[in-house]
């Protein structure tokens, strides 16, 4: 048998780690080819397998092998444990776990945790249990910390509070843990450490450890322990062992390996070195970007260059320091049509079944709020099923349209009692009757997994993609069965389906494709030791890597270093070694950098590991510059013309529709000729243009029912309670308000009554000055018609108030907002504010002497009026408005050769309904 350090051996880090490694394996046991089957490959993660198979099926150079056995590091943990008489069954979850130290932490009535529901207290639960696991594989007690902070200046609250605490529940946690008669990461650990033989590993010929960088103290034991006692050998993918010596500190590249083989002892002299062909530097583009939109901008590029030089697809692997921009990612490369291979661990909670159970608890928190009720019934499993060939899409916009035009902001069975509606109400109550079961959890996830199956049975084309989350999911829920609980730490009903949704929350689901097809993209744990030609790096930053740690909450960094725990300095050196490999013996790297003022700055190793990296500075252009949008125009068919003729002469114009038109010609076409109308909203807390509508017809029923001619100085008091009651009756009929608006409205309705009474002031000195209200006009429609073109055109419009005095009359219009910009009003280019000026048109029946004046009443912080021919003559301002105006507007909208075409002016965007449609929306927000 060689000695111990002819067992230790490297493969340089600028090869291929997995190919030299199986040309090594395949000429070391080429006799015993074609079945290998009694060697045994250690590895880090579950991808190195897959690969390694490929890569010594290509060394051999035949088509069939019996490969290796294979395992990862956890696997052969695991192995061990059950050959040494440990019983998995009798190992807990994190959340059986976690329901034992929630106990325990009550009874030692811990202040601050203790009054913690159990779901609040989950998150500070797994970090302590965490912390628990650490302990164990690093083969540190509470004891050892304990000495350390006596021997050390560290202060008084965390040596004599918060240590004595955290031991105090540590030694609880685990008196519970062994009188139940259950075990944990300790005890797997410490049974492997304490009873392990080499009898366990005996049905194997040669052990082989790879590609290994940081390990714990259970693993570095385990691992010395093979070496000594049977024929193996470990293979690292490091630097050369003459530098080996060089790496002792924390701020080196392979520090992780010189502390690993300082721990077995090695004689860094007497290690060997695999492979040492030539390698290439390869090539390193850093591209700093605005935001992670700009950044897949930026990947889609690089992918279409990496493409064309990279014929291979599956030897461009994209790694992902980021796991959260996954989706968005692929969506982006499906979009682009790059074939590519997503193999990563995915949550849970981007499910489909989860976010179907989310939204049902939040429907029934809100008590069936229609936002989010609305947003449930939206959820593909209800809007896309199909129920005796009768799909339920129709049904559910249906639902939602009756909900919006009664205004009812709560559902309730009550409302339908149309049939049409029986099948989907009866399957809504199904699942709101099972979100709130009074059930123990066995029987409530049983409940669950019915109702689910019954709704996938409505949603064959859901069941046809065979997603891997359907089946990771129903098998996550049935688990939660055998959970070995206390079920009064629990609530029941809606509180069972949060604890279930909090417990799969932090649970993944594997998505495995084909390595040897299309673009790679994988997380970065799996990227260790793989091989590509050309790598992305997106999302390179400090915080993500290195990612900050959690470790930190209970223990001190000098003491973690004191007592032989991973500190800081170390976790953040392994993401030096990560960096470090994944870089080097590619020939391209292009790493991206995201520069958003909450992010971090890029990650250090950049400038640590490629000095020599090219910075991009090209700019990646997200204005409509760069997706050229091109200017709607619609040009007048003969069907066109003849409904505009129609609408003409038969609804006619109002202010509204001629503003319209006057700023977009194309908005006026979407909405007066197409009618794509705005989605019907249920407006709980009315907004600026409620309360307008509300105060409008306050006022209009004031004078209209109880002051017709006004009010003198004696009567103010009357005219105010009078109002005020007017102001409640019309927020509480507006038809656009929900039927339960929510009570800030009755907040803002003190507001508007002080603001009413600054009105009714104003209104007396009015009334004093001789002013009158014209009664019959009173908002009510008033029309007019206009010979252009040799057609009767039809103008209208509701005039809120006509006041005579001196007998002439003054056209009001009531403004609760903004008072319009005098621009908007004056004879010009600019002119679009047609409400006045053509109320007072279709008043006079172009009789324009008899109009005074023509006024905007605020009704607001102050009561005010603004004429706007003030000072000046409304005769000549009426005149040029109809000359210059209204006449040449209308007669550009019947021109058959004038397209309806999109504005150039973008504030006329800014507030517009139909800004997506025409793209608008997208240009403002790149």
């Amino acid at each position: 048998m060689p000695s111990f350090e002819d067992r230790v051996k490297i493969i340089p880090i600028e090869q291929p780690f997995l190919r030299v490694l199986a040309d090594y394996v395949y000429a070391k046991f080429k006799t015993k080819m074609p079945d290998l089957s009694n060697i045994l490959l250690i590895f880090p993660s579950q991808r190195n397998k897959f690969y390694f198979r490929r890569y010594l099926l290509e060394a051999a150079c035949v088509k069939s092998i019996i490969p290796p056995a294979m395992k990862t590091i956890d696997e052969l943990v695991e192995h061990c444990y059950e050959s040494l008489g440990g019983k998995r069954g009798m190992l807990l979850s994190t959340v059986e776990r976690n329901f034992i130290l929630k106990d325990v932490i009550n009874r030692l009535k811990v202040e601050f945790w203790k009054d913690l529901s159990f779901l609040r207290f989950v998150s500070i639960g797994n970090r302590l249990l965490s912390l628990f696991d650490e302990l164990a594989k690093e083969r540190v007690t509470i004891d050892d910390i304990e000495h350390v902070t006596e021997l050390g200046h560290y202060p008084e609250k965390y040596a004599q509070n918060e240590l004595p605490i955290l031991k105090k529940i540590h030694q609880a946690y685990r008196k519970v843990l062994k009188e139940s008669g259950y075990q944990d990461v300790a005890d797997k650990n410490g049974l492997v450490v304490e009873r392990f033989n080499n009898q366990c590993l005996t049905d194997c010929d040669y052990i082989l450890l790879a590609g290994f960088a940081a390990t714990t103290v259970v693993e570095i034991e385990l691992i010395k322990r093979i070496l000594e006692e049977l024929p193996s050998e470990i293979v690292l993918h490091s630097c050369k062992p003459v530098d080996l010596k060089s790496m002792d500190k924390a701020d080196r590249p392979f520090y992780v390996h010189f502390k690993m083989l300082q721990a077995l002892d090695v004689d860094f002299s007497k290690v060997t070195t695999l492979g040492e062909k030539a390698a290439i530097e390869p090539v390193v583009h850093v591209k700093e970007v605005k935001t992670e939109s700009e950044q897949t901008f930026y990947l889609q590029s690089v992918l279409k260059e990496s493409i064309k030089k990279h014929k291979s697809l599956h030897r461009i692997g994209i790694v992902l320091p980021d796991e959260s921009i996954l989706y968005s990612l692929t969506e982006s490369l499906r979009v682009a049509g790059i074939e590519y291979n997503r193999s990563a661990g995915l949550p849970l909670a981007q499910s489909s079944l989860y976010s179907f159970l989310g939204q049902l608890h939040e429907v029934v928190t809100s008590d069936y709020h229609y936002a989010e009720f609305f947003s449930f019934i939206r959820h593909p499993l209800f809007k896309n099923a199909v129920v005796k060939g009768h799909a339920l899409r129709s049904l559910v916009y249906q639902l939602e349209d009756f909900m919006t035009k009664q205004r009812l902001n709560y559902f309730g069975r009550e409302h339908f009692v149309d049939n049409r509606f029986a099948f989907l109400v009866d399957l809504l109550q199904d699942g709101f009757a099972m979100a709130q079961a009074d059930l123990d959890l066995p029987e409530y996830v049983e409940a669950m997994i019915n109702y689910l199956n019954g709704l996938l049975t409505y949603n064959k084309e859901f069941i046809k993609t065979n997603s891997p989350d359907i089946s990771d999911f129903f098998e996550q829920l049935h688990n939660l069965t055998s959970l070995r609980i206390n079920g009064k730490l629990h609530a029941r009903g809606i509180g069972m389906l949060e604890f279930i949704l909090r417990v799969l929350q932090d649970r993944r689901y594997r998505v495995e494709g084909d390595p040897m097809r299309g673009i790679q993209v994988i997380g970065l744990l799996e990227a260790r030791n793989l091989d590509f030609d050309c790598l992305i790096l997106p999302s390179m930053n400090e915080g993500i890597f290195p990612r900050r740690s959690e470790k930190d909450m209970f223990i001190n960094q000098s003491v973690r270093r004191a007592v032989g725990l991973p500190y800081n300095q170390e976790r953040e050196n392994l993401y030096y070694y990560y960096y470090t490999e994944l870089t080097k013996g590619k020939r391209e790297v292009y790493i991206s950098v995201v520069s958003e003022e909450e992010r971090d700055v890029a990650t250090r190793f950049i400038s640590l590991g490629t000095p020599a990296a090219i910075k991009d500075e090209s700019t990646i252009r997200l204005t409509r510059s760069a997706i050229i949008l091109r200017k709607r125009a619609v040009k007048k068919s003969p069907s066109i013309v003849k409904s505009l003729y129609q609408r003409l002469q038969k609804d006619g114009l109002s202010p509204t529709a001629l503003s319209d038109y006057r700023k977009c010609p194309y908005r006026y076409y979407l909405k007066y000729l197409l009618r794509v109308t705005e989605p019907k909203v249920i407006v709980e807390e009315p907004g600026a243009k409620e309360w307008g509508e509300i105060v409008h017809a306050a006022v209009r029923n004031f004078y209209q029912y109880h002051f017709p001619k006004g009010f003198i100085q004696g009567e103010l008091a009357r005219a105010t309670s009078v109002l005020e009651n007017e102001l409640e009756k019309a927020l509480d009929k507006n038809r656009s308000m929900a039927r339960k608006p929510r009570s800030v409205a009755y907040l803002d309705l003190n507001l508007y009554k002080r603001r009413l009474r600054r009105f009714l002031e104003h209104e007396v000195d009015r009334f004093a000055s001789g002013f009158t209200i014209f009664q019959p006009v009173l908002e009510r429609k008033r029309k007019h018609h206009l010979s252009i073109k040799g057609a009767e055109i039809h103008v209208y419009g509701y005039i809120d108030r006509v006041d005579l005095c001196d007998e002439r009359y003054y056209i009001i219009d009531y403004k609760t907002g903004k008072i319009p910009a005098r621009k908007d009003y004056e004879i010009g280019p600019d002119f679009n504010d047609f409400q006045l000026p053509l109320y007072a048109l279709i008043f006079s029946r172009e009789h324009f002497e008899v109009i005074g004046g023509m006024m905007y009443y605020e009704i607001g912080k102050k009561s005010k009026t603004y004429d706007v021919v003030e000072a000046g003559d409304p005769v000549g301002y009426l005149t040029d408005f109809k000359q210059q105006i209204l006449v040449p507007t209308i007669e550009e909208m019947l021109d058959r050769d004038t397209v309806f075409y999109q504005t150039e002016n973008e504030e006329f965007c800014e507030y517009c309904m139909y800004a997506q449609l025409c793209g608008e929306e997208h240009g403002r927000e790149a």
